[in-house]
């Protein structure tokens, strides 16, 4: 489980119809741990890194759904780029895609950052922490990493508690020292809060600027018991992934480059070389709508905290009261 997808339109009816159809695997090599999987909304492209260096990126062609067959595996899917990336030689723990940019940023347990770009369709080199660049000299191992939404600036969380915010450039616009060590770090949607998960389970949050404003209220740290935790070998409050949806911004390398014949969105069935026809929002009912002009607030739960003994907490904001709390029983989260 690699994305909760539909914890963005959670209800009851969505909840109880949801189903997973498996299209492809891809293999790596027998000693390869996975670390973690990126996936990059714009592109289709998919970062994987893992031990012993190990860092691909794929790309998943799109497929009419029409054309599956009828079985248990289905028809595979196409995959028009896989490419190993060279450069890392400790394990690949963190990697974050630049949506607006088309840039990829990965690091790994040696504490080396790299930052990738896109040149006709396959990834180069473009920035490597050499400690020569002001904004990579941390000797402490790199434990989160998120780009804000409009892609001008970068969070990079250690594990020791030192925090650096720099630009796309490499420059670095402050550094702070949280007290206590982290485990993962996301940007608000309108970046303007960064969220850290700490090690002891607790969420920080703090401004752009790197103000302290608020502890976040985690019930998922109640609902399980300490025992349940160690029965399976887990801390309690270890937490594996900290995300904070909001919808990929449109990229510019596509918008410059390929203006005519960038990737469009497209529904299965449709044809993704044209583009898609806007859609009308439905309506709930044929009664007049009074109030039909004013925008809809959208009260969809977009902020996920999950811990490794399989505890998943949804807000709508960093300060909803009415949260909700999916528990993954019998399942070890390693990521998401």
């Amino acid at each position: 489980m690699q994305r909760l997808n539909t914890a963005v339109n959670y209800n009851e009816k969505s909840i109880n119809g949801c189903a997973v159809h498996l299209t492809r695997k891809v293999k790596v090599p027998s000693n390869t741990v996975l670390q973690c999987v990126e996936w990059n909304l714009n592109t289709n492209f998919i970062a994987s890194g893992g031990s012993g260096g190990l860092l691909k990126v794929l790309k998943l062609a799109c497929v009419d759904i029409g054309s599956f067959k009828d079985s248990k595996g289905g028809t595979p899917m196409n995959m028009s780029v896989n490419q190993a990336l060279e450069g890392h030689s400790g394990t690949v723990l963190c990697a974050a895609w630049n949506e607006l940019q088309q840039k990829l940023t990965t690091s790994d347990s040696n504490g080396l950052i790299i930052v990738w770009s896109l040149h006709n369709e396959s990834w180069y080199e473009e920035m490597i922490n050499n400690r020569r660049n002001i904004i990579f000299r941390n000797k402490s191992m790199v434990v989160g990493m998120a780009w804000n939404n409009d892609g001008s600036k970068i969070a990079i969380a250690y594990q020791d508690g030192q925090v650096i915010v720099g630009t796309m450039d490499g420059n670095r616009i402050w550094n702070k020292e949280l007290p206590g060590n982290i485990a993962a770090c996301e940007w608000s949607p309108d970046g303007s809060i960064l969220l850290f998960g700490m090690a002891d389970g607790e969420v920080h949050s703090y401004d752009n600027q790197g103000t302290f404003l608020q502890k976040l209220h985690m019930i998922a740290l109640e609902s399980v018991e300490l025992e349940t935790a160690l029965a399976k070998d887990l801390r309690k409050d270890n937490i594996i992934a900290l995300k904070w949806f909001t919808v990929a911004p449109r990229s510019r390398v596509y918008d410059s480059s390929d203006r005519g014949s960038s990737p469009m969105p497209f529904r299965h069935g449709q044809n993704v070389s044209s583009p898609m026809p806007p859609r009308l929002n439905r309506l709930q009912s044929v009664d007049p709508l009074p109030h039909a002009s004013e925008p809809r607030i959208d009260n969809r739960p977009r902020l996920l905290i999950a811990y490794a003994h399989g505890v998943v907490q949804l807000m709508r904001n960093d300060n909803d009261t009415c949260r909700i709390l999916p528990i993954l029983r019998k399942l070890k989260l390693v990521n998401l």
